[in-house]
């Protein structure tokens, strides 16, 4: 994902999902992968008029900046 990536964003099964706008990555969170190296797993994502920390496997390119 890059700045200005528009994304949906989804809550679960019973919940509708929300778009917004990708900040940049949320580099505090992150996990290790099988090697023991660190992988971002959160982003910086602006919807519903503030700014959120959200899970990356929540979100979903719809449109790319250019």
């Amino acid at each position: 994902m890059n700045i200005g990536d528009i994304v949906r964003i989804t809550f679960g099964p019973h919940e509708k999902s929300a778009f917004g706008i990708f900040i940049c990555d949320d580099t505090i969170a992150y996990g290790e992968d099988s090697n023991g190296d660190n992988i971002i797993t959160r982003g910086y994502i602006l919807w519903g008029g503030s700014i959120y920390s959200t899970p990356l496997d929540q979100v979903e390119v719809i449109s790319e900046s250019r």
